[in-house]
């Protein structure tokens, strides 16, 4: 998967550019803007940085307002992505798998898919919605293909499907934009392009992280991680609104490109998580940083594509890919 990651983005001319920023390894916002698309790059930090990074893995107890209550097996070797149905079953991809479990002690159910599979959103019609690296498919519950997508572009590669009662909203990395379809995978447009007259920088993603999900009113979020930031596109993709900071206190984003993903609770708070620095925080639905879900001590060393969903009682589901887990965290209070 990271190979067909990596021949996605070179397809789009980005090349390998890093360095060392205070708290981890990052691109600046105007860098990753130039280089056209998103790219991995891995420097080795000095004694110096290590120092400052152990430090900022500590979170202050008083933030810590949730608990480890269960760790789901994953059932496949490389989870990329999950999502959770408005019944309470978890489906996990990866591996060329679609997995559903619904809990309670019950046997996880798999079925084959004939590609690599990059993410996956159930839609209101009870469909999954499964981005299977440059095209989507559709699905049952039960594991039945329904409907196969054309391509959105060549070198496409998605991170993240947002389904509403008429539209589909598909993050390609690639090439930094939201591709807007409707229920049928017709292509209606597309944003998230630089507009000079507007003042707006466009989606900025240095690495292979782009979010987008569902806000009221049929309006969008969508994550633009260059930016370390949260915005609120009109669906036509003018820019509403946005929220977010770079730095490296708790109540920001830090690094080259956070956060990673998004979630909303069903009260219409934020859910994010971030890498580098691993961890997973609330906001308000206004973008006031509230608590912390999971702190970095909670995740190994370089733990990356901490995706999330969020149950109908407000308990917050992360995928770890590295202890090939879904882990369910419940809100206990301050």
């Amino acid at each position: 998967m990271k190979e067909k990651a990596q021949k996605a983005l070179k397809e789009n001319g980005t090349p390998r550019r890093a360095f060392l920023s205070s708290a981890l390894l990052t691109l600046t916002a105007l860098a990753a803007n130039s280089l056209g698309g998103c790219s991995r790059s891995n420097v080795a930090p000095n004694a110096a940085d290590d120092a400052e990074l152990e430090s900022l893995r500590k979170v202050d107890p008083r933030y810590l307002t949730y608990r480890e209550a269960a760790r789901i097996a994953a059932g496949i070797e490389s989870p990329r992505g999950i999502a959770v149905s408005a019944d309470g079953a978890l489906f996990v991809v990866g591996d060329r798998a679609l997995i559903r479990d619904e809990g309670r002690g019950a046997k996880q159910l798999a079925t084959a898919l004939e590609g690599e599979p990059t993410c996956i959103a159930v839609g209101r019609d009870d469909r999954l919605y499964l981005g299977m690296t440059d095209h989507v498919e559709v699905y049952a519950q039960d594991g039945k293909r329904l409907a196969v997508w054309q391509s959105v572009g060549a070198g496409a590669y998605i991170t993240a499907i947002a389904v509403t009662e008429r539209d589909v909203w598909i993050a390609n990395c690639a090439r930094r934009v939201i591709v807007h379809c409707d229920l049928q995978g017709r292509v209606i447009g597309q944003f998230g392009e630089k507009n000079e007259a507007e003042g707006y920088p466009g989606l900025i993603v240095p690495s292979p992280h782009l979010d987008v999900a569902p806000a009221p009113g049929g309006n969008l979020y969508v994550t633009n991680p260059g930016m370390h930031r949260v915005e609120t596109h009109a669906p036509d993709g003018k820019l509403l609104s946005y929220w977010g900071a770079s730095s490296n206190a708790l109540d920001s984003f830090c690094g080259c490109c956070n956060p990673t993903d998004i979630a909303l609770l069903p009260d219409g708070r934020f859910i994010t998580s971030e890498k580098g620095i691993p961890r997973v925080k609330v906001y308000s639905a206004t973008g006031q940083f509230q608590e912390v879900v999971a702190g970095p001590d909670a995740f190994a060393s370089n733990t990356m594509g901490l995706d999330l969903a969020a149950a109908a009682d407000g308990s917050v589901l992360v995928l770890d890919p590295k202890a090939k887990v879904v882990r369910l965290f419940q809100h206990v209070g301050a």
